[in-house]
Protein backbone atom coordinates (compact mmCIF):
# COMPACT_ATOMS: atom_id res chain seq x y z
CA UNK A 1 0.00 0.00 0.00
CA UNK A 2 1.45 3.38 -0.92
CA UNK A 3 1.21 6.13 1.66
CA UNK A 4 1.88 9.61 0.41
CA UNK A 5 4.53 10.04 -2.27
CA UNK A 6 7.44 8.44 -0.45
CA UNK A 7 6.26 5.43 1.53
CA UNK A 8 5.20 1.86 0.92
CA UNK A 9 3.54 -0.01 3.77
CA UNK A 10 3.51 -3.77 3.67
CA UNK A 11 2.28 -6.27 6.16
CA UNK A 12 1.42 -9.89 6.47
CA UNK A 13 -0.98 -11.18 9.08
CA UNK A 14 -1.91 -14.75 9.90
CA UNK A 15 -5.02 -15.06 12.05
CA UNK A 16 -5.46 -18.01 14.41
CA UNK A 17 -8.10 -20.54 13.50
CA UNK A 18 -10.57 -20.50 10.65
CA UNK A 19 -14.13 -19.46 10.01
CA UNK A 20 -16.11 -16.26 10.32
CA UNK A 21 -14.39 -14.87 13.41
CA UNK A 22 -10.96 -15.25 11.78
CA UNK A 23 -12.27 -13.56 8.65
CA UNK A 24 -13.55 -10.71 10.84
CA UNK A 25 -10.04 -10.17 12.19
CA UNK A 26 -8.67 -9.99 8.65
CA UNK A 27 -11.28 -7.36 7.79
CA UNK A 28 -10.47 -5.46 11.00
CA UNK A 29 -6.77 -5.29 10.05
CA UNK A 30 -7.54 -4.25 6.48
CA UNK A 31 -9.91 -1.51 7.67
CA UNK A 32 -7.45 -0.32 10.31
CA UNK A 33 -4.76 0.04 7.66
CA UNK A 34 -7.12 1.97 5.37
CA UNK A 35 -8.21 4.21 8.25
CA UNK A 36 -4.63 4.95 9.34
CA UNK A 37 -3.64 5.67 5.74
CA UNK A 38 -6.58 8.04 5.38
CA UNK A 39 -5.66 9.82 8.62
CA UNK A 40 -2.10 10.25 7.34
CA UNK A 41 -3.37 11.68 4.05
CA UNK A 42 -5.52 14.17 5.98
CA UNK A 43 -2.39 15.06 8.00
CA UNK A 44 -4.01 14.01 11.26
CA UNK A 45 -1.77 11.13 12.37
CA UNK A 46 1.36 9.28 11.33
CA UNK A 47 0.49 5.98 13.03
CA UNK A 48 0.58 4.14 9.70
CA UNK A 49 4.27 5.09 9.35
CA UNK A 50 5.19 3.83 12.82
CA UNK A 51 5.12 0.03 12.92
CA UNK A 52 5.16 -0.20 16.72
CA UNK A 53 2.25 2.22 17.08
CA UNK A 54 0.28 0.45 14.37
CA UNK A 55 0.73 -2.94 16.06
CA UNK A 56 -0.20 -1.50 19.46
CA UNK A 57 -3.37 -0.03 17.94
CA UNK A 58 -4.18 -3.30 16.14
CA UNK A 59 -3.57 -5.22 19.38
CA UNK A 60 -5.94 -2.97 21.33
CA UNK A 61 -8.65 -3.16 18.67
CA UNK A 62 -8.40 -6.94 18.38
CA UNK A 63 -8.60 -7.37 22.15
CA UNK A 64 -11.60 -5.05 22.13
CA UNK A 65 -13.52 -7.35 19.81
CA UNK A 66 -13.48 -10.10 22.46
CA UNK A 67 -13.38 -12.69 19.68
CA UNK A 68 -10.65 -14.65 21.44
CA UNK A 69 -8.48 -14.49 18.33
CA UNK A 70 -4.86 -13.56 17.87
CA UNK A 71 -2.72 -12.93 14.81
CA UNK A 72 0.93 -12.96 13.92
CA UNK A 73 1.90 -9.83 12.01
CA UNK A 74 4.90 -8.35 10.26
CA UNK A 75 4.35 -4.63 9.61
CA UNK A 76 6.89 -2.59 7.65
CA UNK A 77 7.31 0.86 6.17
CA UNK A 78 9.74 1.47 3.33
CA UNK A 79 10.85 5.05 2.73
CA UNK A 80 11.49 4.86 -1.01
CA UNK A 81 13.44 8.13 -1.05
CA UNK A 82 15.89 7.35 1.75
CA UNK A 83 15.86 3.57 1.11
CA UNK A 84 15.09 2.85 4.74
CA UNK A 85 13.04 -0.03 6.08
CA UNK A 86 11.38 0.31 9.48
CA UNK A 87 9.46 -2.68 10.80
CA UNK A 88 8.02 -4.47 13.80
CA UNK A 89 7.38 -8.16 14.35
CA UNK A 90 4.42 -9.62 16.22
CA UNK A 91 5.10 -13.35 16.25
CA UNK A 92 5.58 -13.70 12.48
CA UNK A 93 7.26 -16.92 11.41
CA UNK A 94 9.14 -17.40 9.23
CA UNK A 95 10.66 -13.97 9.44
CA UNK A 96 10.76 -12.01 6.17
CA UNK A 97 13.74 -12.37 3.87
CA UNK A 98 15.72 -9.42 2.54
CA UNK A 99 17.54 -10.08 -0.73
CA UNK A 100 20.27 -7.65 -1.83
CA UNK A 101 22.83 -8.34 -4.57
CA UNK A 102 21.65 -11.97 -4.82
CA UNK A 103 22.36 -12.54 -1.11
CA UNK A 104 19.47 -13.28 1.24
CA UNK A 105 19.18 -12.84 4.98
CA UNK A 106 16.38 -13.01 7.48
CA UNK A 107 15.26 -9.78 9.07
CA UNK A 108 15.52 -10.08 12.83
CA UNK A 109 12.94 -9.21 15.40
CA UNK A 110 10.42 -10.66 17.77
CA UNK A 111 7.33 -9.77 19.70
CA UNK A 112 4.12 -11.44 20.80
CA UNK A 113 1.21 -11.86 18.38
CA UNK A 114 -1.51 -9.23 18.55
CA UNK A 115 -4.68 -10.09 20.45
CA UNK A 116 -3.07 -11.92 23.36
CA UNK A 117 -1.84 -9.35 25.88
CA UNK A 118 -2.86 -5.83 26.82
CA UNK A 119 -0.33 -2.99 26.74
CA UNK A 120 2.19 -4.85 24.62
CA UNK A 121 5.17 -2.85 23.40
CA UNK A 122 6.57 -3.66 19.97
CA UNK A 123 10.12 -2.79 18.99
CA UNK A 124 10.98 -1.03 15.76
CA UNK A 125 13.93 -2.25 13.74
CA UNK A 126 15.54 -0.13 11.04
CA UNK A 127 17.56 -1.29 8.05
CA UNK A 128 19.28 0.76 5.37
CA UNK A 129 18.47 -0.61 1.94
CA UNK A 130 20.47 -0.49 -1.29
CA UNK A 131 18.94 0.97 -4.44
CA UNK A 132 17.80 -2.49 -5.54
CA UNK A 133 16.33 -5.00 -3.10
CA UNK A 134 13.61 -7.56 -2.59
CA UNK A 135 11.63 -8.30 0.56
CA UNK A 136 9.90 -11.70 0.60
CA UNK A 137 7.41 -12.86 3.21
CA UNK A 138 5.88 -16.32 3.41
CA UNK A 139 3.05 -17.26 5.72
CA UNK A 140 3.77 -20.06 8.16
CA UNK A 141 1.95 -22.52 5.91
CA UNK A 142 5.18 -22.82 3.93
CA UNK A 143 6.84 -24.41 6.95
CA UNK A 144 4.28 -27.22 6.97
CA UNK A 145 4.71 -27.83 3.23
CA UNK A 146 8.51 -27.99 3.04
CA UNK A 147 9.93 -31.52 3.20
CA UNK A 148 12.82 -30.85 5.59
CA UNK A 149 12.56 -32.44 9.04
CA UNK A 150 13.14 -29.58 11.48
CA UNK A 151 12.14 -25.93 11.63
CA UNK A 152 15.82 -24.92 11.53
CA UNK A 153 16.36 -26.98 8.37
CA UNK A 154 13.28 -25.49 6.72
CA UNK A 155 14.35 -21.93 7.54
CA UNK A 156 17.87 -22.62 6.28
CA UNK A 157 16.48 -24.07 3.04
CA UNK A 158 14.29 -20.99 2.48
CA UNK A 159 17.29 -18.75 3.11
CA UNK A 160 19.45 -20.67 0.65
CA UNK A 161 16.78 -20.57 -2.06
CA UNK A 162 15.44 -17.03 -1.57
CA UNK A 163 17.71 -15.12 -3.95
CA UNK A 164 16.64 -17.27 -6.90
CA UNK A 165 12.93 -17.59 -6.14
CA UNK A 166 10.24 -16.36 -8.48
CA UNK A 167 7.90 -13.66 -7.23
CA UNK A 168 4.97 -15.79 -8.45
CA UNK A 169 3.67 -18.02 -5.64
CA UNK A 170 3.09 -21.17 -7.70
CA UNK A 171 6.47 -20.85 -9.40
CA UNK A 172 8.24 -20.19 -6.09
CA UNK A 173 6.55 -23.20 -4.49
CA UNK A 174 7.60 -25.41 -7.40
CA UNK A 175 11.18 -24.13 -7.05
CA UNK A 176 11.03 -25.08 -3.37
CA UNK A 177 9.84 -28.58 -4.19
CA UNK A 178 6.32 -28.01 -2.87
CA UNK A 179 3.52 -29.68 -4.85
CA UNK A 180 1.05 -26.91 -5.72
CA UNK A 181 -1.73 -29.46 -6.28
CA UNK A 182 -1.55 -30.87 -2.75
CA UNK A 183 -3.92 -29.62 -0.06
CA UNK A 184 -1.89 -28.54 2.96
CA UNK A 185 -3.20 -28.01 6.51
CA UNK A 186 -2.56 -24.25 6.36
CA UNK A 187 -2.72 -21.62 3.64
CA UNK A 188 0.51 -20.58 1.96
CA UNK A 189 0.86 -16.91 1.06
CA UNK A 190 3.76 -14.96 -0.45
CA UNK A 191 4.17 -11.19 -0.34
CA UNK A 192 7.00 -9.58 -2.30
CA UNK A 193 8.25 -6.02 -2.57
CA UNK A 194 10.76 -5.70 -5.38
CA UNK A 195 12.65 -2.47 -6.04
CA UNK A 196 14.77 -2.64 -9.16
Amino acid sequence: VTVGADYVVLFMADVSGQGESSACVTVLLKNLTARMRSEYNRKQRQTVLNPDEFLAKANAELLGTQLGKHATVFFAVVDMQSNTLRYSVAGQLPLPLLVCDQVARYLDGSGPPIGLFEDTDYQVKEVSLPDQFRIMMFSDGILEALPQESLVQKEQFLLEQAAGLSTNLDEALTQLGVDVNTAYPDDIALLVLDKE
